[in-house]
Order: structure tokens, then C-alpha cells, then sequence
């Protein structure tokens, strides 16, 4: 029987693994909607496995009041960035912002409005549903609980995160480590009391 345990002991860990580098392996070699089929490899593959190798996505219903108050803090989150934010990442890294990656939708009103369907809607939520739901519970798996491995797990999804937003910018690397790191830490803050 303790041999038996330990080979499940093991499994779990290198599921957690498997299942980062899956997910994360999709981004780097889907066709454009790489975020979504990420998304849905891991929502396929939580859905794998055994009841406590699931992680979850934090997707759950919420009053309407509730939602309201994060819409708004989200704007206000928004508007910060761009306003402050951004502004002065750019200042600091003496970076220019390169926009031909957006020529091709020039004059293509059918293929800007998938554009903009994809990154207001589909990049967020898959974005969240492949970092914070998958890579980074899956981290805190790993390390166990406990406010280090809650800690670890934010900083190395950060890093992560930020790696896959590397074309954008040194700019865009600064607030994509940034946000995430202080809006995860916020959103375990619960889990490691």
C-alpha cells in the first residue's frame, strides 16, 4: 500500500506538469486564436484525471452589485494604466510604441471588429482561465500550501505571464509583471490566512 501512494504521491505533481506545459505549448503553436484553444485544452484537461488533481478556474457567479463594483474597479484599473501607468513605462524604458502589427486590419472593418472581439473579450477571460487558473494554481499545487508557496506561485505565474507578453515591449513587460503580481496577490490574499 505505501508504494502504492507514493506512485500517486508522484502522478500528481508531474500531471500539474504535464498539464503547464500543455497549456502553455498550445499558446506558442496554435494559429491566431491561440489563447482560446489554450483556454480550452485546459479547461479539457481539469476535467481529466482524478477529483483532487482539478484545480479551480475561480469562475463563479457573483451578485449583480458585486459585479458592478468590479466593473468598475476594473475601468478605474483601466484608466490608471493607460493614463499613469503606461505613460510612464515608456518614459523609463525610452520605449516606442511599434502599431504595424495593426496594418493588416487597415481598411478591413470585418477582420478590426474580430480583433477587437478577440482581445476585449475572448484574451482576458482565456488569459485568466490559462495563468491564474491553470498555471498558477497548478504552481501552488506544486509547492503545497502555505503564504511561500501562495508567494511563489504568484511571482513564478508573473514571470510567466509576463515572458508571453514579451514582443510587446519592455513597457508592456513592466505592467503585465506588475498587475499580475498585485492583482494575484490580491486574489489568493484569502487562501493564505
Amino acid at each position: 500500500m505505501p508504494a502504492r501512494q507514493a506512485g500517486s504521491a508522484l502522478r500528481r505533481p508531474l500531471w500539474s506538469v504535464l498539464v503547464i506545459v500543455l497549456v502553455l505549448g498550445t499558446i506558442l503553436v496554435a494559429p491566431t486564436w491561440e489563447t482560446l484553444f489554450a483556454a480550452a485544452v485546459a479547461v479539457l484537461l481539469n476535467t481529466i484525471g482524478r477529483l483532487d488533481w482539478r484545480v479551480e478556474f475561480g469562475l463563479r457567479a457573483m451578485p449583480w452589485r458585486h459585479a458592478l463594483v468590479t466593473i468598475a474597479a476594473g475601468v478605474a484599473l483601466f484608466l490608471l494604466v493607460k493614463l499613469v501607468l503606461q505613460p510612464l513605462c515608456d518614459l523609463i524604458t525610452h520605449s516606442v510604441r511599434n502599431l504595424h502589427s495593426f496594418d493588416r486590419i487597415r481598411g478591413r472593418p470585418r477582420d478590426a471588429v474580430l480583433l477587437v472581439l478577440k482581445t476585449m473579450l475572448l484574451a482576458g477571460l482565456c488569459e485568466e482561465i490559462i495563468f491564474r487558473g491553470t498555471v498558477q494554481q497548478r504552481l501552488r499545487m506544486l509547492f503545497g500550501g502555505g503564504r511561500g508557496a501562495a508567494v511563489l506561485s504568484v511571482v513564478l505565474a508573473a514571470l510567466i505571464f509576463t515572458a508571453f507578453h514579451w514582443y510587446q515591449g519592455p513597457g508592456t513587460r513592466v505592467r503585465a509583471g506588475s498587475c499580475w503580481s498585485r492583482s494575484s496577490a490580491c486574489s489568493t490574499a484569502p487562501f493564505t490566512r
